[in-house]
Order: structure tokens, then C-alpha cells, then sequence
């Protein structure tokens, strides 16, 4: 991956994560406490979401790495044999 589609899904699992974190969670504060858990909830929902998309990002920079060269070696060991 390089670095530009990097930090494109960066960007975009951040934002996701933060409004997605953002929405559900003020709706819980809205429906305990009003319009101070709709505030409340709305802050700690954006800081969950946001790190919740950025640990993702990281988990998928991981995961495309390891799976890349677990292909190469399973393509190299194909070819030796084969030619043998």
C-alpha cells in the first residue's frame, strides 16, 4: 500500500469512526440525560470513534503486509516446484 491510499483510508476511518462514535453515542446520552448527554456523549463518542478508526487503519496496514508476503514466498516456493 502506498503511502497515498494510506492516508486516504486514514482520513476516511477517522472521520467514519468519529461520527459514527459521535451519533451513537450522544443518542444514548440524549435518551439518559437530556441535552448535557447528548453534549457529553457526543465528545466521548468522537474520541472512542476516532481511535477506534485509526487502530483499524493500522490493523488493515498489518494485515496487507503480512498477507503480501505470505504471497511472495508461497509464489517463490510454487516456482521452485514446479521447475524441479
Amino acid at each position: 500500500m502506498n503511502s497515498k491510499n494510506f492516508f486516504v483510508r486514514l482520513l476516511i476511518n477517522g472521520v467514519l469512526g468519529l461520527m459514527i462514535g459521535a451519533a451513537v453515542l450522544s443518542m444514548i446520552g440524549y435518551l439518559l440525560a437530556g441535552n448535557e448527554g447528548l453534549l457529553n456523549g457526543a465528545a466521548l463518542g468522537a474520541i472512542v470513534g476516532l481511535l477506534g478508526g485509526l487502530t483499524a487503519v493500522g490493523n488493515l496496514e498489518g494485515f496487507g503486509w503480512t498477507m503480501g508476503t505470505i504471497r511472495r514466498y508461497g509464489e517463490h516456493r510454487h516456482k521452485e516446484d514446479m521447475s524441479s
